[in-house]
């Protein structure tokens, strides 16, 4: 089968059928084959990597029939005079799909990381080596939330939809290792065992003639047309018989009220156990589980099982549908507190803090990713550097239209970081404008510094942003300098729109080294070493801190 390669003239070529297509780089970064380049690394991403605000031309060979190209699913601009197809990454970093389609018919993608100017391939020894800086920042990402304990909170009550797709891995280990979580799913297994909901039903059965105990007008119609089960009675005394001519019934049709836990709760009950069982066992298998949750884990295992062989649920079947309306599940203990649970579990398949990473982390998107990863490495700084200890961090669910998550790491006494607060007009909030900060300070329960995550931000871009030359870099046309000097911009907005907010600051990953601050009441230029000084020291003002994991 025919694939892509990188020509000797730094052309990422495919050949197939008379047909040839050729990608180059237009007065930029060429295509590069990482994985010839590096032939030792252990590539988990794909081989071949270009380059964000470089424009690419791509060319179809042989091909007689209407062609299409689209870079990450965005139509590429033909330009119809070259026979060419051109295509800019602007703001877009990670995994990336080429695909060219001719005559109805798409070629083999090409898979390609999109890389930013920040990272290189040129040093592997560099934290900003693109493979290591990759590696190592989702490695950093993944083992921090699993290492800090998250608590779950929720409304008493909103509405819920089943959704097809899985919840994330680390939601459920989250989920699952909650204190909160395990008390009341034991609690509410054990008030259902104890008390089961169960419901009297009518059944139809032949059963003994000395075992009757009701006749009625469908008894004897019953009698008089199943002759099959008449026997002979030579005795006397017995009326049915002399009424039927010396014949009387062996077996005799009833209505039998019987007992049964068949419900359509505790159908619920066991498939939700069972659910959550069968998550157990895959995260017991999971390679990135860590060893020191493992007993908690096997223990909740067992439990599980143990609730699943109880005899309750040998006569109950297969949930066919949730009974949503049920008033069992709402009302009757044990079963409430299981439809709690359920709640937050069916809240992990939304739009959520989890899901979200996990989505960023399947398609590379490390501007994304390195947003999450400094959340966790200013809760660490700010635990070390201010000796605040350990967080308690909160996921706190918002009902409504959508589901969305409220993600805090609170220090206790008034101090806490937020998750993407919204800022709205009010008192004590921005005074014009709505804003939403990557993270927030709360200090003494007022908000008093504000973070953004810029992976695309220059520390250099801070002396010549207060020369005020956003409106020269408009007018220049150069749209990678206007992205890079709005981020600043907004730093300056953060500061003075939000009424109690004394620095903004932004994070970016860099080599420098040591970060930069301009003082709001002297305009001096200092040095800022690390986020706990900028706290400590009640800093007022903007600046930037590099941020690099390093494993």
């Amino acid at each position: 089968m025919a694939k892509w390669f990188l020509s000797s003239d730094e052309e990422l070529v495919f050949e197939s059928d008379g047909i040839k297509v050729c990608l180059w780089a237009v007065g930029g970064f060429a295509p590069v084959d990482v994985a010839a380049q590096y032939p030792s690394l252990k590539m988990t991403l794909s081989s071949f990597a270009l380059r964000e605000w470089t424009r690419y031309r791509l060319k179809v060979e042989g091909a007689a029939r209407p062609t299409s190209v689209h870079f990450s699913g965005d139509p590429a601009e033909r330009d119809p005079r070259a026979g060419v197809y051109e295509y800019t990454y602007r703001n877009q970093i990670g995994r990336s799909a080429i695909i060219v389609t001719v005559g109805g018919h798409s070629l083999p993608p090409l898979e390609v990381e999109v890389l930013s100017p920040k990272l290189n391939l040129d040093d592997p020894d560099d934290p900003l080596f693109y493979p290591r800086f990759y590696r190592t920042l989702v490695e950093e990402l993944v083992q921090r939330q699993l290492t800090l304990p998250f608590t779950f909170e929720a409304p008493t009550y909103h509405a819920v939809e089943e959704t097809p797709e899985p919840p994330t891995p680390l939601f459920l280990f989250h989920f699952l290792r909650s204190k909160r979580v395990r008390e009341l799913l034991g609690q509410a297994v054990e008030a259902i065992l104890a008390r089961p909901h169960r419901l009297l039903t009518a059944e139809e059965e032949f059963v003994p003639f000395p075992q009757v105990f009701e006749v009625d007008a469908d008894v004897v119609l019953s009698i008089l047309t199943n002759t099959q089960h008449w026997v002979e009675y030579r005795r006397t005394g017995l009326a049915v018989a002399e009424r039927l001519g010396g014949y009387a019934p062996q077996k005799v049709w009833q209505r039998l009220t019987v007992e049964t836990f068949d419900t359509p709760e505790n159908r619920f009950v066991k498939w939700f156990v069972g659910e959550l069982l069968s998550w157990v066992e895959k995260l017991l298998a999971w390679k990135q589980f860590p060893d020191r949750a493992r007993d908690e884990f096997v223990e909740l295992k067992g439990q599980l099982e143990r609730t699943l062989h109880d005899p309750l649920f040998d006569e109950v079947g297969e949930m066919v549908y949730f009974p949503a309306t049920s008033q069992v599940l709402l009302k009757r203990s044990g079963y409430r507190e299981l439809l709690e649970l359920y709640r937050q579990y069916l809240s992990s398949k939304r739009p959520a803090f989890f899901r979200n990473l996990q989505e960023a982390i399947d398609s590379r998107d490390v501007a994304t990713l390195y947003e999450y990863w400094c959340f966790f490495e200013l809760v660490r700084r700010f635990e070390e550097e201010l000796d605040w200890g350990e967080p308690k961090l909160k996921l706190e669910v918002r009902g409504g239209g959508e589901l969305a998550w409220d993600v805090t790491a609170d220090f206790g006494s008034g101090r806490k970081l937020v998750y993407n607060e919204g800022f709205g007009r009010g008192r004590e909030r921005s005074y014009s404008v709505a804003l939403r900060p990557d993270f927030v300070l709360h200090e003494g329960g007022k908000a008093t510094v504000v973070f953004d995550a810029k992976f695309r931000f220059d520390v250099r871009s801070l002396p010549r942003e207060r020369e005020d030359s956003y409106d020269e870099d408009v007018a220049s046309g150069d749209v990678e300098r206007v992205v890079k000097h709005a981020d600043l911009y907004k730093m300056h907005t953060y500061r003075d729109a939000l009424k109690t907010v004394r620095s903004a600051v932004v994070l970016f990953p860099g080599t420098e080294g040591q970060g930069e601050f301009y003082d709001r009441n002297t305009n001096a230029k200092l040095t800022l070493m690390e986020v706990g000084e900028l706290v400590r020291e009640k800093w007022e003002g903007v600046g930037a801190i590099p941020l690099v994991p390093d494993g």
